[in-house]
């Protein structure tokens, strides 16, 4: 069986830079990796598809609480993620799918 070879994408990573905080709305942002189903672990790196852009403050309380705690519903945070890797480089409507989402998303 073949491996499937995970998406690394230095572009996409690099716009989420550029957009607020999908939780709160503030700069600047770093690139949060959400985890397959809240699985995974310490060596194990979500692909990039799966990156949403969040504060250092809300970045730092997604890894102290856990995703599924931080999250309202973590399958709507993985649909936001998949979104906006649909649309990366187009800040409007990134702008648009955070904004539309939050409020399903986060608590």
């Amino acid at each position: 069986m073949q491996k499937v070879k995970p998406i690394r994408d230095k572009v996409h990573l690099a716009f989420l830079l550029t957009l607020p905080c999908s939780r709160c709305g503030a700069y600047p942002s770093q690139a949060s990796h959400i985890r397959r189903h809240g699985g995974g672990g310490t060596a194990y790196k979500s692909e990039d598809d799966r990156g949403l852009p969040q504060c250092h403050e809300c970045h730092s309380l997604s890894h102290r609480i856990g995703e599924v705690s931080f999250y309202k519903d973590v399958y709507k945070a993985h649909e936001l993620a998949r979104a906006l890797y649909l649309f990366s480089g187009n800040t409007w409507e990134a702008l648009s799918i955070i904004a539309r989402m939050r409020r399903d998303v986060y608590h």
